[in-house]
């Protein structure tokens, strides 16, 4: 559904789509977060974004490092609610 969303809307979604999943699934190849977890961050890192049309490698790059940097922030926003609901 988040890849049909994201080709649906197009523009630099795509990208986004693709940089925070790399982000997510390396983490829960690290054990960091569950799978279930994969989806959600992505979801949320897609929500926040606002397409752009690609009119330029630059624009590409820059919409991959801000989808990467958001999703490293939910993973850390996840993993501190982690740790406190196991205290």
């Amino acid at each position: 559904a988040l890849a049909y969303k994201a080709l649906k809307t197009g523009g630099t979604m795509p990208a986004t789509l693709n940089a925070a999943n790399e982000i997510a699934v390396q983490a829960f190849l690290d054990d960091k977060i569950r799978l279930s977890d994969v989806p959600k961050i992505i979801e949320s890192v897609m929500n926040e974004h606002e397409s752009r049309t690609i009119s330029s490698l630059e624009i590409i790059l820059e919409t991959d490092a801000q989808a990467r940097k958001q999703a490293i922030m939910k993973l850390e926003s996840l993993e501190k609610t982690a740790s406190a609901n196991l205290r």
